[in-house]
């Protein structure tokens, strides 16, 4: 398996769609269709959401699922995750979800934006409560090997401490 590779074999040896890959020491990197989740995959993110160090209703599956499927019709959701893989389990310690597009009206650069609606008052990332900086730091570090292919990352609605 090569870091540029279209398709990746999940835990339990069947393939799974992928974006774009990068392996880091806080676990891979993937970027995931919302629709190309499998049941496992919904079930790992459901598992991040109680485990998560800031919980956040607006970045569950059933609030970005329901979110696509009704007022985000006409954009493509992704979801970033960072996979954390032993020799006996599979787990998401983080899930970002995030649409592609220019990073602004003005600057027309590819970007990954942070979904952002009307109906949603948090942005951000779900990152597990135990594993939460290197998972931090294995989604900025594959941004920044992917740095000529996407030019910045933006989170809109972030909570003042």
């Amino acid at each position: 398996m090569t870091a540029d590779s279209s398709r990746i074999e999940t835990a339990d040896h069947q393939p799974a769609p992928v974006h774009s890959v990068a392996s880091r020491s806080g676990g891979r990197v993937r970027m995931y269709s919302l629709s190309e989740l499998s049941e496992v995959d919904i079930g790992l993110w459901r598992s991040l959401e109680t485990r998560a160090l800031e919980p956040n209703i607006f970045l569950t599956y059933d609030f970005v699922f329901a979110l696509q499927k009704h007022s985000m019709r006409d954009q493509q959701v992704l979801l970033m995750v960072v996979e954390s893989v032993s020799s006996s389990t599979r787990e998401f310690t983080a899930v970002m979800p995030v649409i592609r597009s220019a990073l602004s009206r003005w600057l027309r650069l590819p970007a990954i934006l942070s979904i952002d609606s009307k109906y949603s008052f948090l942005g951000g990332m779900l990152l597990d409560r135990t594993h939460a900086r290197e998972a931090a730091d294995a989604i900025f570090a594959a941004l920044r090997e992917h740095r000529w292919r996407y030019f910045g990352l933006r989170v809109r609605k972030i909570p003042y401490s």
